[in-house]
């Protein structure tokens, strides 16, 4: 009998302890609900002004549509990051493969949107600072990593004199658009 009195004096008293947790708990949630909202870092309206959408690349190539195309597995790594000499022979080696794709029609419909974005004088992101917002960040960046091989097939094809002016592009349009960086994935 003694040891049922036990179990039970145990089973109460858990049943204490839970209950104090809850009301703890419920009392810790009143204190921090009650608390004031911090000011936000910035508002929208604290960033500069976007450009004009028909002077602004960033707009052009969201509402261009495209959503860009995956590198295939086999070229992912062209070139990988190692030492400049071997990155070179790397790219030579896949030289075939490496053309094949960037001549592809969704690799060139792509390459024709990005580029003609890169044309404009500027590139901005204008997207608002909100989850629920469709802004194109993976389409650019799947954009953006064509557009490095298309400048690898240039160079192959001794055409260094456009790769160079369509890196300076490309170099500018990054530098500009991470400079305005407005939206989270940005």
């Amino acid at each position: 009998m003694a040891i049922r009195w036990r179990r039970v004096g145990k089973m109460f008293a858990g049943m204490a302890a839970g209950v104090a947790l809850l009301a703890g708990g419920w009392a810790l949630s009143q204190v921090a609900l009650a608390a004031p909202e911090p000011a936000p870092l910035y508002r929208m309206t604290d960033l500069p002004a976007p450009p004009p959408a028909a002077s602004n690349g960033w707009q052009a190539f969201r509402t261009a549509g495209v959503m860009g195309v995956n590198v295939p597995p086999a070229l992912a790594l062209v070139p990988s990051g190692g030492e400049a000499s071997g990155e070179w022979a790397h790219v030579q080696r896949e030289a075939g493969p490496l053309r094949a794709f960037v001549a592809t029609a969704p690799v060139q419909a792509t390459l024709r949107a990005f580029e003609d974005a890169l044309d404009h004088p500027t590139f901005v992101d204008t997207c608002p600072v909100r989850l629920a917002e469709a802004c194109p960040a993976l389409p650019l960046h799947r954009a953006h990593r064509l557009e490095e091989l298309a400048l690898l097939v240039r160079s192959l094809d001794d055409r260094q004199d456009e790769a160079a002016r369509q890196l300076a592009l490309l170099l500018t349009a990054d530098a500009s658009w991470l400079g305005s960086a407005r939206s989270l994935i940005s």
